[in-house]
């Protein structure tokens, strides 16, 4: 029963990037990649921790910032369960610095 989970998960982050790399604007971009970022994070935490910090450059270039509270919160989720509670601290809360 795992693998299937596993398959199909692996499927979907596939099917992601292919709609990441022909996505036409920035912020569409941005969305898909925290769609990915869901999904990374049921599969490896440390690589979702890895692309959610990109993810968080990559909208702070653009001042998007909706795209960057939500990557911070997934992120922040992400090193909960890794057991590194100050790393999700810095990350939590997020949305009151930007909005």
């Amino acid at each position: 029963m795992w693998m299937i989970h596993t398959q199909a998960q692996t499927k979907k982050v596939d099917s992601l990037s292919r709609l990441i790399s022909k996505s036409t604007s920035d912020t569409q971009r941005i969305n898909l990649k925290i769609e990915k970022l869901n999904v990374l994070g049921n599969i490896n935490l440390d690589s979702a921790i890895v692309f959610a910090h990109g993810v968080i450059d990559e909208a702070q270039k653009i001042n998007y910032k909706k795209g960057e509270v939500d990557a911070r919160i997934r992120l922040a989720g992400d090193y909960c369960f890794t057991g590194e509670y100050d790393a999700a601290k810095e990350n939590s809360g997020s949305e009151n610095r930007f909005y």
